[in-house]
């Protein structure tokens, strides 16, 4: 029998147990997010297979990516026969897996895989299913995942969210350049239990980072102006707005009732801003200048008001 090698890690909160064979190495992307914490949330757990496609390759209901010549992988999320839920991937030109099946049954995570022939040592880092499979874990731990960056500013925590190529990255270094740490500049999770959510990094795939997290006290909405303008926005329109840069893959009623309610959960206790804002220091001097928390107030009683 082959030896299992175990590492814990704490990623977003989770704390995860890793079990994998000598044929994969512990991932230098995981590693620095290692803990000696005693208790576990979940344990991963990877299976070499010799099938040619994954057990569950057929299985539904499941939601299905889109296929397109930017990836050159296709995942799909199911549901089993007893209704668990899974996360299989098949890859074109991978280097040395040739699929993946992730299978979650209540703590536990199966991961199946079958390596090419030949190949050599694989890692424990599978992109994307990692973060796939953190997106279903969170999900069932009150967690969001959202396309955003974060700063922290002394012991702030500003999250600014839009769709990609509207300046989420630059936005990061402005702050960065005015002193402010990135918590991340592209992918944010964050933790919808704590009273002020929290949101953290997590290992990304280009390049490898330490953990860091901040508490969330405001979230901008952001867009390119010709002139910085901040505008709070509230209710329904602050949510729906909020949600359109949420990560959510599933097809399940419970997992998109556990979504929705993490959205609530953050818009009711951060205050939301539309932010235009030009790329230069400006906007970092506007939202330090801004008390936030009376603004949003003063705006509320405005529009009670009319």
């Amino acid at each position: 029998m082959a030896t299992t090698i175990a590492r814990k890690y704490k990623i977003a909160s989770l704390r995860l147990l890793v079990e994998n064979t000598p044929d994969l190495t512990c991932s230098d992307r995981l590693e620095p997010f290692a803990t000696d914490e005693p208790e576990t949330d979940y344990r991963l757990r990877f299976c070499p297979s010799e099938s040619d496609e994954p057990e569950h390759a057929e299985c539904g209901p499941r939601l299905d990516s889109i296929i397109t010549d930017e990836y050159q992988y296709r995942w799909s999320i199911y549901t089993d026969s007893l209704g668990r839920e899974g996360v299989t991937l098949s890859f074109d030109t991978h280097e040395w897996l040739q699929w993946a099946d992730a299978l979650i049954d209540g703590r536990e995570v199966t991961i199946a895989y079958r390596k090419k022939a030949g190949a050599a040592l694989g890692s424990t880092y599978i992109f994307p299913l990692f973060n796939l499979i953190m997106n279903r874990l969170l999900n069932r731990n009150r967690g969001i995942a959202v396309h955003s960056s974060v700063v922290c500013d002394g012991g702030r925590g500003y999250l600014f969210t839009a769709v990609s190529g509207t300046g989420k990255s630059t936005m990061a270094k402005i702050w960065e350049r005015a002193g402010a740490t990135i918590v991340n500049d592209d992918a944010i999770m964050v933790d919808t239990n704590p009273e002020t959510p929290v949101a953290h990094n997590i290992p990304m795939p280009y390049y490898t980072d330490v953990p860091k997290s901040a508490p969330l006290d405001a979230i901008f909405l952001i867009s390119q102006s010709p002139v910085n303008v901040l505008e709070p926005v509230t209710g329904a329109a602050a949510a729906m707005q909020f949600m359109t840069n949420t990560v959510h893959h599933s097809h399940a009623a419970d997992s998109i009732e556990r979504h929705l309610q993490s959205i609530n959960r953050i818009c009711s206790r951060v205050p939301i801003f539309r932010l235009g804002f030009k790329p230069d220091a400006d906007v970092v001097d506007l939202i330090r200048k801004t008390n936030l928390t009376e603004h949003l107030t003063q705006w509320r009683k405005s529009t009670s008001a009319n």
